[in-house]
Order: C-alpha cells, then sequence, then structure tokens
C-alpha cells in the first residue's frame, strides 16, 4: 500500500500533513476503519487479528517488498499495459472462450522477454 500526493495538488502542504497524520497511531485507527493496515497494534486494538481477511494480510506484512514497478522504469510498459489488456480481453464475452493458462503463459514470456531487453 502507498500514498503519496498528486503533482498537480492545489494543497501540497495540507496533503503532506495528511499523510503525515496517516503514518501515526491515530490515523491509522481511522484508516482502518474503511481499509486494511498493516499496523498490527491498530489491527488488535480493532480486534481484527483473528478475522480471516485480515489475519492473512496482516501474516503476510513481514514479507511485503517493493513492488515490480519500482525497481524497473520499464514494469508499465513489458507488464501492467498487456495484463490490462489480456485482462480486457477476459472480461469480453469472448473471454469465456480463452485458455487462461496458455494466455497467462505467453503474457508471461513476453513480458520476461521485454524486461531482459529493455536493461
Amino acid at each position: 500500500m502507498g500514498w503519496g500526493i498528486n503533482a498537480k495538488s492545489q494543497h501540497p502542504d495540507e496533503a503532506w500533513e495528511l499523510l503525515k497524520w496517516l503514518t501515526t497511531e491515530p490515523g491509522q485507527r481511522v484508516f482502518a476503519l474503511k481499509a486494511l493496515t498493516g499496523d498490527k497494534g491498530t489491527a488488535a486494538q480493532l480486534q481484527k487479528e483473528q478475522d480471516p481477511y485480515w489475519s492473512v494480510f496482516l501474516a503476510e506484512v513481514p514479507h511485503q517488498d517493493r513492488l515490480d514497478d519500482m525497481t524497473t522504469p520499464f514494469y508499465t510498459t513489458c507488464v501492467d499495459i498487456p495484463a490490462s489488456q489480456l485482462l480486457g480481453k477476459l472480461l469480453q464475452e469472448s473471454g469465456a472462450n480463452l485458455d487462461i493458462k496458455a494466455e497467462l503463459d505467453k503474457l508471461v514470456a513476453q513480458a520476461d522477454k521485454c524486461l531482459a531487453e529493455s536493461e
């Protein structure tokens, strides 16, 4: 999960104050009322530790790492756009006729090749 400030924000100082507050314990309590939090203390206060959905998320928090799109400038071109196009195909009426495994295998091979050639 990540937050940011839009470069065109008319209120960047206020946005920064909000982001700083969201990373505090009170901010996480409020945020967690509508979304997941990676803060285990907040989850415990909200009695979400045993929740089937929250508990899976909380168990994965220690293993989170940077997303691929943050490690290469080619992620969008090589992975994100083709994956979005495939999703579009799947959501069309004809998507029911697609061999999803074959499509995903092809997508992975093309993405790997694109990333390798881009570096």
